[in-house]
Formats: C-alpha cells, structure tokens, sequence
C-alpha cells in the first residue's frame, strides 16, 4: 500500500513523496525482530499492532527504509502512516472473526 506524504520530505539526501507500506509480506521474522527490538520489562504491549512504537517500525521495516526514518518524518505524516498500519491489521482482524462467526452459524445450522 502506498501512502502519500504530505509534502516531499528529504531523509539522507534522498527525497520521498510516497512511501511503499509492503505490509502483505511482512513476515514472523521481521515481527520478531521489531518485538525484540521494544523489549523493556517495564513495558507490556498486550497488541502489537496497536502500539504506536511497534506500528512505527513495522512501517519501516516494511518499506525498507531505517528505522530512523519514522523518528524524522513531520508528524502528521507520522501518525498518518501508523494509522494506515493499524488500519491494516483491524480490517485482518474484523474480516476473520466475521468468518468465524459465519462458520460457527453454519454449523449451527446444519
């Protein structure tokens, strides 16, 4: 998924006005990876996907840009990118608990 920043935005010489969100193939090794990286035993992150920091960096490691890169985008942006992140994986949440629920009916049915 592409998100549009709101304006162009330079980041090690380089200037961006999308940036390519490739969360479809985002792995469990790079979740992993970005779960490792938060580890703090002061901090629980009961969702990941709904945790700012994490949606952040996924949103990196997806685009294949560093992780640094996130820290220095405006604001707006920021928060535009983590929300289409989290929107992503509520969509994959609500659409498979709506076929567990479709499953179950239908075995009730039958």
């Amino acid at each position: 998924m592409k998100y549009t920043l709101s304006e162009p935005f330079e980041f090690e010489g380089k200037t961006y006005d999308t940036i390519d969100l490739n969360i479809e193939s985002f792995n469990g090794k790079a979740a992993s990876e970005i779960r490792r990286r938060l580890e703090d035993p002061s901090r629980v992150i009961p969702v990941a996907w709904m945790d700012d920091e994490y949606c952040s960096l996924m949103a990196a490691k997806s685009a294949g840009l560093p992780y640094e890169f996130m820290d220095a985008i405006p604001a707006s942006d920021y928060f535009g990118i983590i929300d289409e992140i989290k929107a992503f994986f509520t969509k994959r949440a609500f659409s498979r608990e709506k076929r567990a629920k479709s499953m179950l009916e239908k075995s009730k049915s039958e």
